[in-house]
């Protein structure tokens, strides 16, 4: 900027010095006649139309007054400019005047050039060489021509009543016309030198479809007024009216719509597109773009061109198509693919979108969003192990469990008073509403409290057992015919005297508990020491069953006689009928929700036992060399790429997006495909089962997911492009091709089969191992009852052989009334022996 101070400050202070060259001017009008009016409207349109901040004056010794007016407005204005001589003297290299361009292209500018300097059509030539007619310059252009005193202009008649309006040659607002159209419609001269008509010259030159020059021509001899034309080229050079400049008028132009809508018509202009296809077609190239036909094969490149077609007929263009397989990745320094043809410029468009690569804008430009794709991991969730271990502890929290546990060894406590105080209540002569269960021995009154005694604890000598239920003790002094069986005249006799057959002498104090008669094996062993019904030992555990047999829903195996008990009970059948309703209802209800998940990172999905996969597409495996993500980085070094010592690096991971999901139906394995094709394949070979156990993890992030439409570097449809797609998502027709393209995910719409119900084995196998530790401390349990009983008898035969005389000795015979039943003496009984 201190360069261009100085150099606009040494210009000023060399017009100044220069007064003597107004008289070697070869204008033949005065300078207030030309100057001013000249830099009044070169003023207005570049503050006023074009609203530009900075600029660059070419400038010769034919208009140095004209350059100090125009300088010292814009100055006034805070508009800075550059001032580049183009004499001939001045010029010490053929690229100076394009090179002062080319240094500034990051900027939109204001370029200034009078054709009346010798080497303005120079000057012209240089920016067409370096394609300088672009949108970073707006060129304003004031062409000398004026042919005759009848106010005959080179590019248009004064004549003509199309003056008051922005038209041109009868034309109306809008008018195209083509190079002959204007040779026809102004009779200007066809001599390309700077003496000839200045529309003729650029019609030889590069001028782009986004090139933003203007011509006034003047409108009169004095050159107050002007008449603006803009130029532009759409395959041919294309002549539009644009306004029109007068002292009294001020600046009018007719255009209030931006270049890009002006510039809607490009006749037909032909554009070399390439598409990227990774899958080879077999009908024509176009027809597989265009045709919605397996929709899943190259569905975002399809997508794209179809989005491009729409603009090939919105801004009147054709295709030139080309093909290529890969995107365009760096190798060995250069590009390949699409992103290279463009770098080259081999072609204009690119027919296919892409990631936004920070490398990949030095070379190319960027558009807009067309497409989001969405890369991701889709498996079929494997069952959670761990959410199935205990089921049966799942319902409930682990504090409702400790507050059934506490209430539960309370209402035991409860109930084992209860039937404390009910048996003390029995003993002390109350009535008990229940029958007392009993199965006694069936003695005499006339035996002795000994002999009695004896039949309760002492085993017979000989060991004999023989039917302990209906069998009679008699001793060898008494006879037979002296015995008199008790008779019962009725049951509750029977029962009274402890008589009643298949009962238990539960309550009976002289009866070991759990056991039916004095003969019981065990009572007969000597167990004397078992613990009876009364014992507290028995009342806890009998607590304790029927306890579990109400929360169960199995019922009460006793009734509890007192009304404390029975209340008892009552809440305790109450609590448990309200806990099962839970329990079972959340057991059901878990056959019938989704099972949990919990692969739900990249990290998880490492962990996890699922084998992985990649889809074989150029930009997947681009992303494991450029991301510096940790888990990316471990996920491809120890799941997808592996080193073979004999056959070198195997890439079996890599595979087409039909494999890799059939694997994925499988089950068992996780697969990277892109969105865009998997789900029209998932649709059609997934079954309902298969979609609603679908889960997807991304690895790529949120951001590089989005896909621009590229063109070349600093490219003349850019802003073409950018325009005409924003305009297809604001009409829904890019929501429309998206429909069209891209099938939307399936959804789980299974309807609860019964196959949903079936519980399998690791469901239950916590119940099964409940089942059999139970039965092995049932086991073991046992087997020590063995033992004890068998150290117990050898115990009791031992104590006997020592204690009993061996002239007592007890037998059994039966009698006739009542089996089982009766005495014989000592001596009938060796009688029947021998």
């Amino acid at each position: 900027m201190h360069l261009h101070s100085i150099r606009l400050i040494l210009c000023r202070l060399l017009l100044a010095m220069l007064p003597g060259t107004l008289a070697a001017c070869r204008a033949p009008i005065k300078s207030d006649d030309y100057n001013d009016p000249v830099a009044t409207f070169v003023c207005r349109f570049i503050r006023d139309h074009k609203s530009l901040k900075m600029g660059i004056i070419f400038t010769c010794e034919q208009k140095l007054l004209l350059i100090y007016s125009v300088l010292s407005q814009l100055a006034a204005g805070g508009i800075p400019a550059r001032t580049v001589n183009i004499d001939q003297r001045y010029n010490e290299s053929p690229d100076r005047f394009s090179s002062a361009l080319r240094n500034s292209l990051e900027f939109h500018q204001f370029v200034l050039l009078d054709m009346a300097c010798q080497n303005a059509p120079a000057v012209l030539e240089q920016a067409s060489q370096y394609e300088l007619f672009n949108a970073s310059f707006h060129w304003l252009i004031i062409d000398k021509n004026y042919n005759g005193t009848d106010g005959s202009s080179g590019l248009r008649s004064e004549s003509d009543p199309s003056m008051d309006s922005p038209l041109g040659c009868g034309s109306g607002a809008g008018a195209v016309m083509s190079v002959g159209e204007r040779r026809r419609c102004t009779g200007a001269n066809t001599d390309a030198s700077a003496t000839g008509d200045t529309v003729e010259l650029f019609a030889t030159m590069n001028v782009s479809m986004n090139a933003e020059i203007t011509v006034a021509q003047p409108a009169d001899a004095a050159y107050r007024e002007f008449t603006l034309y803009d130029l532009w080229s759409g395959g041919r050079l294309q002549v539009d009216r644009l306004g029109r400049y007068s002292p009294t008028e001020g600046l009018v132009v007719g255009w209030h719509e931006t270049t890009v809508v002006r510039r809607r018509n490009m006749d037909g202009l032909k554009l070399k597109i390439m598409t990227v296809v990774t899958q080879r077609p077999h009908q024509p190239f176009e027809r597989y773009l265009t045709t919605p036909r397996d929709t899943h094969l190259d569905s975002v490149h399809r997508y794209n061109y179809g989005l491009m077609s729409i603009l090939k007929d919105f801004y009147n263009f054709t295709f030139v198509n080309r093909r290529t397989k890969s995107w365009g990745y760096l190798r060995n320094g250069t590009f390949d693919g699409m992103i290279g043809a463009l770098s080259r410029r081999e072609v204009d468009l690119g027919g296919s979108p892409m990631f936004f690569r920070q490398e990949r804008h030095r070379v190319v430009s960027y558009t807009t969003r067309t497409f989001i794709e969405r890369p991701c991991f889709i498996f079929r969730h494997p069952p959670r192990k761990d959410a199935v271990k205990n089921p049966f502890l799942l319902p409930f929290q682990i504090i409702v469990w400790y507050l059934m546990v506490v209430w539960g060894l309370i209402l035991v406590v409860v109930l084992s008073l209860s039937f404390y105080f009910q048996d003390s209540a029995t003993d002390d002569g109350f009535p008990s509403t229940v029958p007392i269960p009993a199965q006694s021995c069936n003695i005499v009154s006339e035996i002795s409290a000994a002999w009695r005694t004896m039949c309760r604890r002492k085993t017979p000598a000989s060991g004999g057992l023989v039917r302990a239920s209906t069998a009679t003790l008699h001793t060898p002094s008494e006879t037979p015919d002296r015995y008199v069986p008790p008779e019962y005249p009725d049951r509750r006799q029977r029962v009274r005297a402890g008589a009643a057959p298949g009962t238990n002498n539960c309550h009976n104090k002289d009866v070991p508990a759990n056991t039916s008669s004095p003969t019981h094996p065990f009572y007969l062993a000597g167990g004397s020491g078992g613990a009876k019904c009364n014992y507290k030992a028995e009342k806890v555990s009998k607590s304790i069953l029927l306890f579990l047999g109400g929360v169960c829903q199995q019922g009460l195996s006793e009734i509890p006689h007192l009304s404390s008990g029975r209340c008892t009970s009552f809440f305790i059948l109450l609590f448990g009928y309200l806990m099962f309703q839970y329990y079972s209802a959340s057991i059901v209800g878990s056959l019938l929700m989704e099972q949990p998940k919990s692969i739900k990172t990249l990290r998880s999905l490492i962990d996890s036992r699922l084998t992985l996969g990649i889809e074989d597409i150029p930009y997947s495996r681009d992303y494991f060399v450029r991301t510096t993500d940790a888990d990316s980085l471990e996920l491809y070094r120890t799941r997808i790429a592996y080193y073979d010592a004999h056959t070198g690096r195997n890439e079996s991971h890599f595979l087409p997006a039909v494999d890799g999901l059939r694997l994925v139906r499988d089950g068992g394995y996780a697969f990277h495909v892109a969105i865009s094709a998997a789900y029209r394949i998932i649709r059609q070979t997934f079954g309902e089962r298969d979609i609603c156990e679908l889960s997807e993890i991304d690895m790529f992030p949120v951001s590089s997911q989005w896909m621009v439409a590229i063109v070349q570097k600093n490219s003349p449809y850019r802003d073409v492009i950018t325009y005409g797609l924003r305009r297809l998502n604001e009409a829904g027709l890019m929501q429309r091709q998206r429909h069209v393209w891209q099938e939307p995910k399936p959804k789980c719409v299974r309807q609860i089969a019964p196959d949903d119900l079936i519980v399998g084995l690791d469901a239950v196998v916590s119940a099964f191992v409940l089942l059999a530790g139970g039965l092995a401390l049932s086991i073991s349990m046992l087997i020590g009852e063995i033992l004890y009983r068998r150290v117990a008898q050898r115990c009791h035969r031992q104590r006997n052989e020592v204690r009993q005389p061996r002239w007592m000795e007890q037998f059994y015979v039966e009698q006739p009334g009542l089996p089982g039943l009766g005495f014989r003496g000592h001596e009938d009984a060796t009688k029947a022996k021998a």
